[in-house]
């Protein structure tokens, strides 16, 4: 879970301290020995969309990224559910700002619909038409038209009255994201297990 949220160590930081703590993960596989580094994939539901974004623009060595009712326009998601406003510049303080310029500053910098170029990987965008959360026309759909005008390598599907998290489309959802990081998987590096500078065994 996020830092800061249900028990768990830190404070929250919406779209900073998150993103970091994810951008840690790699180096940690990494040392691990037996993580195949070249075939690296991220999902990102809601709130982790963001996320997803973020790293990516931040980095994050992966092959492709897929998202779930992504939040891609904070501005906009802002404007039409006020209680996501007052979240990020409330008293939780996830989004440091003072004022309305501030704030607004802040949100478009968690926004990838402001800078499509900064996206480096392929993207699969699945969202719900009838998602009471994230309205997909101002997120999913407009990020998409981003990537369009760039050009960059993206999916877009949109399910009609389906709700945020996909829930009447869960296993279409999941074989198209598989499919999805399957058409984008390179082949394997060699991989050793931790302090034998050998290869895992193969086989049950």
């Amino acid at each position: 879970q996020y830092r800061g949220n249900d028990g768990g160590e830190g404070r929250e930081s919406f779209g900073d301290g998150d993103v970091r703590d994810v951008l840690n993960l790699f180096p940690l596989a990494e040392r691990l020995g037996y993580v195949d580094m070249t075939n690296v994939f991220m999902l990102g539901y809601s709130r982790g969309a963001m996320v997803t974004a973020l790293a990516v623009r931040r980095g994050a060595p992966v092959n492709a990224a897929a998202t779930v009712g992504g939040l891609f326009d904070l501005v906009s998601a802002a404007t039409e559910r006020p209680p996501l406003r007052e979240l990020v510049a409330g008293a939780a303080g996830l989004v440091p700002a003072s004022d309305p310029a501030q704030l607004e500053a802040a949100l478009r910098q968690r926004s990838a619909v402001y800078w499509p170029e900064q996206i480096g990987v392929p993207m699969l965008l699945l969202h719900g038409g009838g998602d009471g959360v994230a309205r997909a026309a101002t997120q999913s759909l407009a990020f998409a038209q981003r990537l369009a005008e760039r050009r960059a390598p993206y999916q877009l599907v949109v399910y009609d009255g389906d709700t945020h998290g996909l829930t009447f489309s869960a296993q279409d959802r999941d074989a198209r994201i598989l499919d999805f990081f399957a058409r984008w998987r390179r082949a394997p590096s060699p991989v050793q297990t931790p302090g034998t500078g050998e290869a895992p065994p193969v086989g049950p």
